[in-house]
């Protein structure tokens, strides 16, 4: 399970505060608190964060990909993660 949350142009809500209250609300359904991500758009009008199960309870899925520039996250997709194959 993965549990995000989205906020757009909430100027008092941090990318850290979102996430502490997924945080929070995660340990209803037993998510894994280090798991906990969030970013903020560049323009600063977007906030996500999000919280989800931990390898020992999801296995090698994968919810959340990040680089530099970009966040995606997902679940249950039918993807091959290593590339392997195409989804």
């Amino acid at each position: 399970m993965h549990l995000y949350a989205i906020a757009s142009r909430m100027q008092r809500l941090t990318e850290q505060e979102l996430a502490a209250e997924l945080k929070v609300l995660g340990g209803d359904f037993a998510l894994d608190p280090a798991t906990a991500w969030s970013v903020t758009s560049c323009g600063g009008t977007i906030v996500a964060a999000g919280v989800h199960h931990g390898v020992d309870r999801c296995g090698p899925r994968r919810y959340v990909a990040r680089s530099a520039s970009k966040v995606t996250w997902f679940d249950g997709l039918p993807v091959e993660s290593e590339g392997r194959f195409r989804g």
